[in-house]
């Protein structure tokens, strides 16, 4: 399984629209507080979204190139 990096297209686990990793990063406490997480950006018709989510809690949507296509 790929690495979850900046630009990638994931979704939540239990299910989301595609979302696009703007960065990750390891919350105060540091590495060694054991949580990765996820900033992600999508959109919602035409408004753009924004969340954090817990590494764990997506999946890399695997996709052929060009075939998402645009949900507003």
């Amino acid at each position: 399984m790929a690495d979850i990096v900046e630009g990638s297209i994931v979704q939540l686990k239990s299910g989301s629209p595609c979302m696009t990793v703007k960065r990750v990063y390891s919350p105060t406490g540091g590495p060694s507080s054991g949580v990765q997480m996820v900033e992600c950006q999508w959109f919602d018709k035409a408004k753009l979204m924004e969340q954090s989510f817990p590494i764990k809690s997506l999946d890399i949507v695997d996709i052929e190139e060009g075939s998402i296509e645009p949900q507003f």
